[in-house]
């Protein structure tokens, strides 16, 4: 089954039977990142298409937005990322939160602040974000743009 979003969403709420129940084998969602709250009505329709594999696709799909990215999360392995992550109240707690908190900080402070005290904030981010990382390895399957460069021609 392949859709455009708008039509996802008409089908969900005229066709519910048809695209809910039995589900398609697998869903792929490009554009992954246009998921993003779970109080989205598309996050919402998709969460309810009925399917044992879920693939997102997403060019850039932190961009500084962590709440984004645990919906992304979320949607194709819940039961995974709710025991690697937790619910999102505790995900905001342990990572949402610190991580922008400290970004921010480190931004204010950047003119005020020596070089050691940047380096400590910008450290402490680090840690939290390699913790991140290494819970969502399993899960996550990154490509950067250096993988197409012999492929793509030249500018």
């Amino acid at each position: 089954l392949m859709m455009s979003y708008c039509l996802c969403r008409l089908l969900a709420t005229e066709h519910v039977g048809e695209l809910l129940n039995p589900g398609p084998d697998v869903v792929i969602l490009d554009e992954g990142h246009k998921a993003k709250s779970t109080d989205a009505q598309i996050t919402q329709v998709l969460q309810r298409i009925a399917t044992r594999r879920r693939l997102a696709i997403s060019g850039f799909p932190l961009q500084n937005k962590l709440d984004e990215y645990y919906t992304l999360l979320q949607w194709v392995r819940p039961s995974d990322i709710d025991s690697a992550l937790g619910a999102k109240v505790h995900f905001k707690k342990l990572f949402e939160n610190p991580i922008s908190r400290l970004y921010f900080s480190a931004g204010l402070k950047y003119r005020t602040c020596s070089s050691g005290q940047i380096s400590d904030i910008v450290h402490k981010i680090q840690r939290r974000a390699l913790l991140l990382h290494s819970l969502t390895k399993p899960f996550i399957l990154r490509r950067g743009p250096q993988l197409l460069v012999n492929d793509l021609p030249p500018k």
